[in-house]
């Protein structure tokens, strides 16, 4: 194991984003509109799925009604796909593929982690236990815990300082360019897996970019080693 609070050692903990890396939250979101639609006699397509990724609730809704051709309340419809996503994590979900092997990863190479999330604190707590990844995060910060969500830094500075660590100890892991942005101003590394369809948006200030946990885990040691001229 190493020692991660010795100088030699630049990283010194790792902190995760939720949504879009440890889990597919959207496509769940999409699953949960698309039932609500069917209840109400409408139908989404697959094709629909790309455009609602990154939209807020009402957003989501007026964009499901202009495909579906369906008219209904946003905040009950709201109300409803989100309940809908909670029971289904609180029946269980399964993590993105390689997330619980990163974890176990870190977690076996004594690398403290912590959760950065723009997302309410019960859901984080709800989504991590359906996942089976609570345990590995006893540091978890929410949009609620600080003045701005991300793109702003607060999120991250607060968890770092719950970490007990300088924010340039901590590496970031993210999936979108909001995440990245707010761990980069955070003074971190950040390493970003882009989702699905978000591969060409660039990530210029990305420490690196991998297109899946997979890869990453395999050059894991030497992404915490930080090998002088080590690409990816």
């Amino acid at each position: 194991m190493v020692n991660v609070q010795s100088q030699q050692q630049e990283i010194q903990a790792v902190i995760f984003d939720l949504d879009g890396v440890l889990m597919d939250s959207e496509r769940l979101a999409f699953q949960a509109w698309s039932h609500w639609v069917h209840l109400h006699g409408g139908v989404l397509s697959e094709e629909d799925f790309p455009r609602m990724i990154g939209l807020m609730a009402e957003e989501t809704a007026i964009y499901v009604m202009e495909q579906s051709g369906l008219t209904f309340d946003i905040a009950e419809s709201s109300a409803w796909a989100w309940e809908w996503v909670l029971d289904r994590l609180r029946e269980g979900c399964a993590p993105l593929p390689g997330a619980a092997e990163l974890l176990h990863a870190l977690s076996a190479r004594g690398y403290p982690l912590a959760i950065a999330s723009n997302a309410i604190a019960g859901y984080i707590d709800e989504a991590l236990a359906g996942l089976g990844l609570l345990d590995y995060f006893p540091v978890r910060v929410s949009v609620d815990d600080v003045a701005q969500g991300k793109p702003a830094p607060d999120v991250y500075l607060a968890a770092a300082a719950r970490l007990g660590l300088e924010p340039q100890r901590c590496l970031a892991i993210e999936d979108s360019r909001v995440g990245m942005q707010a761990a980069s101003a955070a003074g971190m590394r950040v390493i970003v897996v882009p989702g699905e369809y978000d591969h060409n948006n660039g990530f210029h200030s990305a420490w690196r970019v991998y297109p899946s946990l997979e890869r990453m885990i395999k050059e894991l040691d030497k992404i915490l080693d930080l090998q002088v001229g080590f690409q990816p």
